[in-house]
């Protein structure tokens, strides 16, 4: 049964939210296993493609729950989306046993990850948060070889099985050094972040995006954060505001 976890949410743009250029989505959650979690996705529109920046901004992962697998999320207007590339960024490692990745011989695709990260459109009223659209690493059973961003070669992967399966290239911001074998043993993303393009059918604008969380692990039972809507934002800032002036109150009494 999923966890329940404490989050909470940072969300940047410019003044506006529905005019803004990029919007960033930041959850933070407890890991019972571990610790602290958090993720951010920053969420662009340039032109006609929705590019999707996917990091793990939490400390260093000891458990494969800590892995950063995935990221789900809602459009308003019904919304095609068209999978593009997955792609290292930001500094982005492969490390594997405490150094960097071997790719298969006469297959060296990175920093391209598309062969290892899959795209599904049609997973409303799923496991995840009941979002419709969703980017996995890890396939937790509803991810497949078919759904992979890049399937030109299908019996080529970065690393076997030819589908998105178990830890393999979660992402962490780095490794512990106490960490176990299901993590340093297998390739993790560490120190930067995946960046997934999609082309688009319609109209769309950063106000469309909603109910945006993030999985990790390689189960269904794994952490997942949600990050609140705009009005929780608003009326958590306004408590925030209130505290603030409280404090001050009592401030200029003492």
């Amino acid at each position: 049964m999923r966890k329940s976890l404490p989050v909470f949410l940072a969300v940047l743009g410019v003044a506006g939210f529905a005019f803004a250029d990029s919007i960033s989505f930041t959850a933070q959650g407890t890991n019972p296993q571990s610790g602290d979690l958090e993720a951010n996705a920053v969420f662009e529109i340039v032109g006609s493609q929705l590019i999707i920046t996917l990091t793990n901004t939490g400390p260093a992962a000891e458990v494969p729950s800590d892995l950063l697998s995935g990221v789900f999320f809602d459009l308003a207007n019904a919304n095609l989306l068209t999978p593009v590339s997955a792609t290292l960024v930001n500094g982005a490692q492969v490390i594997q046993n405490g150094a960097p990745f071997v790719q298969p011989a006469g297959y060296e695709l990175l920093p391209d990850v598309g062969t290892e990260f899959a795209f599904l459109g049609d997973l409303s009223g799923s496991a995840f948060r009941g979002a419709q659209y969703g980017i996995e690493a890890s396939g937790l059973g509803y991810f497949g070889p078919g759904d992979r961003f890049d399937t030109s070669k299908p019996d080529d992967v970065l690393s076997p099985p030819a589908s998105p399966d178990g830890a393999n290239f979660g992402l962490a911001s780095a490794i512990s050094g106490t960490a176990n074998s299901k993590v340093t043993g297998v390739p993790v993303i560490v120190g930067g972040s995946v960046q997934f393009v999609f082309g688009y059918e319609g109209s769309l604008s950063l106000s469309d995006i909603s109910n945006v969380n993030f999985q990790y692990g390689t189960s269904t039972s794994d952490p997942n954060l949600i990050v609140p809507e705009p009005s929780t934002i608003a009326l958590m800032g306004i408590g925030i505001a209130g505290l603030a002036a409280a404090r001050r109150v009592r401030k200029n009494r003492a």
